[in-house]
């Protein structure tokens, strides 16, 4: 089991992903910052190396305008920045992460 932990401010999203236990060990970290203006994203694993460093699109159909489309991007590269990351196709999470992100538009 996993453990997400996600800071929501004006200009960005910060997260953790942690895998739950005795002793919870951080799989990744990273935020999703610059929302509004020139958006950027920095994760990084258990390890500390960059699994992604990139400067984010601000217009067009792939923009991070704000809160809601960082979470619909965390949610959607949580498997590829986690490999072997156990993501149960739940109907309840999934409706709750595009409820979240549609109250944070």
């Amino acid at each position: 089991m996993s453990l997400l932990i996600l800071n929501a401010g004006s200009s960005s999203l910060k997260f953790a992903l942690f895998a739950a236990g005795d002793a919870p060990a951080a799989l990744l970290t990273g935020k999703i910052d610059g929302l509004g203006s020139h958006p950027h994203v920095l994760v990084r694993g258990a390890d500390g190396a960059r699994l992604r460093d990139d400067t984010l699109a601000s217009s067009g159909p792939q923009a991070v305008r704000d809160v809601g489309d960082a979470i619909t991007l965390l949610f959607d590269s949580l498997a590829a920045w986690a490999p072997g990351l156990h993501c149960p196709a739940s109907a309840t999470g999934w409706c709750m992460a595009e409820s979240i992100s549609t109250v944070l538009r």
